[in-house]
């Protein structure tokens, strides 16, 4: 039984596991646990981060939706200071399970894909790479970040970056007050909720730069508009918002 023991042993790559522990103690759970897809549940081979079917769904009901008209905005009070919105998908029950994943879940892998994924589906109506655009994040109230450990709209940046080549700057915006949660809100109360919240901390990275401003929903508008506000003072050319969904109101491209 010893002998038989220490052939067991001798045999096992030790030199490769201490390399890449993670990777076997990844592959040891996966074995146990195999990986579920976080938009259906069911299992998934290989490394993927949704399942082929889900993949091919959400690709498919894709589009992107642009707003850039006063009365598309007539719900928010006072003026409009960006200069037009991008959505990639109706907001749905699907969407809603994976946001909250990225969100409160630690799927700092899955909200990377699917900044890939909405780059995709945006890809034909994104503004045009130039060294004067760049990414931001909405920004989290520090103690918001502090007790998530990220900013998931920062983590959709990093995805949009991958698939457009454009740079991230994470530190350009700062939410100076922990505001309420906006859930229950009106369009109204939105506004006010954000007003003068949000200030540039480098207005010299800002001045007469397209800023392309990322948050994982959009409701009313008034959170990007509070961020813009806060841009255009700062000097910024053009300010648009992008996000993986929006409610289900908003006519699609093209539409009628």
């Amino acid at each position: 039984m010893r002998r038989l023991t220490f052939r067991f042993m001798q045999n096992i790559p030790w030199a490769s596991l201490r390399r890449k522990p993670f990777s076997f103690l990844r592959a040891a759970l996966d074995f146990i646990y195999p990986p579920a897809c976080p938009a259906c549940s069911s299992v998934m081979e290989g490394d993927a981060v949704l399942c082929t079917a889900c993949t091919a769904r959400l690709m498919y009901s894709g589009g992107s939706v642009r707003q850039d008209t006063p009365p598309e905005f007539a719900h928010l009070p006072g003026a409009l200071h960006f200069d037009f919105i991008l959505t990639a998908w109706d907001y749905s029950e699907e969407l809603e399970k994976l946001i909250h994943r990225v969100k409160y879940e630690r799927g700092l892998r899955l909200g990377e894909h699917l900044g890939c994924m909405m780059a995709r589906v945006m890809n034909s109506s994104r503004p045009p790479a130039d060294p004067g655009c760049f990414l931001s994040p909405v920004p989290l109230h520090r103690i918001r970040q502090r007790e998530r450990g990220y900013n998931q709209s920062e983590i959709l940046c990093r995805g949009l970056s991958r698939v457009w080549g454009m740079p991230v700057f994470g530190d350009i915006l700062m939410r100076t007050r922990n505001t309420k949660s906006q859930t229950r809100m009106s369009a109204e109360q939105r506004q006010d909720n954000v007003r003068g919240v949000f200030r540039v901390l480098r207005p010299e990275a800002v001045s007469g730069k397209c800023i392309l401003l990322v948050d994982d929903v959009i409701t009313t508008g008034a959170t990007v508009n509070g961020c813009a506000a806060a841009l255009k003072e700062a000097g910024a050319g053009i300010v648009i918002g992008l996000a993986l969904a929006r409610p289900q109101v908003f006519q699609r491209i093209g539409e009628p």
